[in-house]
């Protein structure tokens, strides 16, 4: 049966690659025995003169379906990511403790130093300095403990510390009025003395947003440019920032941890970039099939 050279042109990319099946190149062989034409195609195709063979149809098949499993991956790997993040994130909140929790004893020398014994249910600490307007030293003590501290089973922590040139020492729960705890003779107590959280987070916020809204609209004006895909990888980075704020800190930006907050905050926004900008990518090649 005399095959037409059509279907023989078909299968020689496979036939110089060495990927046709058995009964396909003995086919092939057969018709080229009889056929100057399609063997000056093969000899065409083994010297290069047509398109390579990583431009075939079933290599960018190939190329493209490990393409798109990297990507699928790497988005999958951000978006574990983010979620991890955020869990991590509220065990390991503090949770500042009242003063009959902490306890705190404060023992006066002869020489006018004292030490501090921590202990209670706390599992951490802190302590912080400054002068009042009398002059003296002024100790701020501050004990928590986390979730992260109940699931592994972490016991109770103590520390001791001694100290001089201190007028006063206040126990200190962000968002309370600060307690005095122990005085030298003759100072005054500060009056209505509050720690109150920070609202930086709050302003970051807006910060994005504005920059948000603004790429957006750059966006939208050059979408049909070149400068298009450009402002839309740029649109989702503040837009991934806003999310982790909500993640991380929910709608009320104020902090007592800014460090912190802002650290978990900017993780977990670059793992939905990431995330976001995997998608991005995925829809366009979409859209172009």
């Amino acid at each position: 049966m005399k095959v037409p050279c059509g279907v023989i042109r078909d299968l020689l990319p496979l036939y110089a690659e060495n990927l046709a099946g058995e009964e396909s190149k003995k086919l092939v062989e057969e018709h080229l025995s009889e056929c100057e034409t399609c063997q000056k195609e093969l000899a065409n195709l083994k010297g290069g003169s047509i398109q390579p063979v990583e431009k075939l149809p079933f290599k960018q098949v190939e190329k493209s379906l490990k393409k798109q499993r990297l990507k699928l991956a790497a988005l999958i790997l951000c978006a574990t990511a983010a979620v991890l993040l955020t869990v991590f994130n509220f065990l390991t909140m503090p949770q500042y403790l009242p003063l009959e929790d902490s306890g705190v004893k404060i023992t006066e020398y002869e020489d006018g130093t004292i030490s501090v014994s921590l202990g209670g249910l706390m599992t951490a600490h802190s302590v912080e300095t400054h002068e009042d307007d009398q002059g003296g030293q002024i100790l701020d003590i501050y004990t928590w403990r986390t979730d992260m501290d109940a699931l592994t089973g972490s016991g109770q922590a103590a520390a001791y510390f001694s100290l001089d040139d201190i007028s006063a020492v206040y126990y200190c729960v962000p968002g309370e009025e600060n307690q005095l705890i122990w005085a030298k003779d003759g100072w005054e107590p500060e009056g209505g003395v509050a720690t109150l959280p920070r609202l930086t987070l709050n302003a970051y916020l807006l910060i994005a947003g504005g920059a948000a809204l603004l790429l957006g609209i750059c966006w939208l004006v050059f979408r049909k440019t070149k400068a298009g895909p450009v402002f839309a990888g740029a649109f989702f980075l503040p837009v991934s920032y806003m999310a982790a704020h909500f993640l991380i800190k929910g709608p009320n930006g104020a902090t007592c941890t800014l460090l912190r907050d802002f650290l978990f905050i900017i993780l977990t926004g670059l793992a939905l970039y990431g995330a976001c900008l995997g998608l991005l990518s995925m829809a366009r090649e979409k859209l172009r099939k």
